[in-house]
């Protein structure tokens, strides 16, 4: 029982092991993850692509053998780029959604792939629908798939357009152009090289808030000319300017812009 991966839509990650605990993120379809220590029906994980850690139901756990998790990550896994799509477990018959943000592995030719010890299946598979996966890091395609998860409700640690947190969108946006970033706003602020507000802007930049006492409490994608789109009640764009963002509902500054950051060169 030393790694794992997710086969289903999400599932929770919570902060202690107990159904009780807060929901500090989510697990999505393909994630992969180390188990660190077992308390009852509970597992300590690690994700692994971002190190991110938290408790999950051993219900949840699919385990992988050493070689399955040492040779996953070396194949050419497809990133979910649609709101959603509807794959098949062989096994069950049963057809199930997966969201934007989950990966797979490059299906076959019949639109099979396996993931452990389970077999999924790709309905209708064909070239055209595989070269609709390919990552970009263009700016421009970024913003195309932020602005599939508008009016996705917040959710704090959720990570599907049914519910996201700000810095799990922010990392999702990133996840979608090939790039791996931290879970967390504090963390993510560390990347990439800071930006002039007034002149060098530009789609794609990373901006961060902060509260009074000076800790970054949120993140947004700049998403045109002092706009931005991030998650706050719901995914929306805003206005942003050198004081922060602006909602033209409320009449009120929302967030208090704290620094802008470039991760795309």
């Amino acid at each position: 029982m030393n790694s794992g991966i997710c086969t289903l839509s999400a599932v929770p990650l919570r902060k202690e092991p107990s159904e009780c605990s807060e929901m500090v993120s989510q697990l999505i379809f393909g994630d992969c993850y180390t188990v660190l220590e077992q308390q009852g029906n509970w597992l300590k994980i690690c994700t692994s692509d971002c190190q991110y850690e938290g408790w999950l139901g051993i219900k949840y756990h699919l385990a992988l053998d050493d070689n399955d998790f040492a040779t996953l990550p070396q194949q050419q896994w497809l990133f979910v780029r649609d709101f959603m799509m509807i794959i098949g477990e062989k096994s069950s018959q049963q057809l199930f959604p997966i969201f934007a943000g989950c990966s797979f592995p490059t299906p076959n030719e019949q639109g099979i792939f396996h993931l452990g010890n389970k077999i999924f299946e790709i309905p209708n598979w064909n070239t055209d629908l595989k070269n609709h996966f390919n990552n970009s890091l263009a700016a421009d395609d970024l913003l195309k798939f932020a602005t599939i998860f508008l009016r996705a409700p917040y959710l704090w640690g959720g990570r599907t357009p049914a519910g996201i947190d700000c810095s799990g969108f922010s990392q999702l946006i990133y996840k979608s152009a090939g790039m791996i970033i931290p879970r967390d706003a504090s963390q993510q602020v560390e990347l990439g090289e800071p930006i002039d507000f007034a002149s060098e802007m530009q789609v794609g930049d990373l901006a961060f808030f902060q509260n009074e006492e000076g800790r970054i409490i949120h993140v947004g994608m700049v998403c045109g000319k002092n706009k931005i789109i991030h998650a706050s009640g719901q995914v929306r764009i805003d206005t942003l300017d050198e004081a922060g963002i602006f909602n033209v509902e409320s009449g009120q500054y929302s967030h208090k812009l704290r620094i802008i950051k470039r991760l795309l060169q």
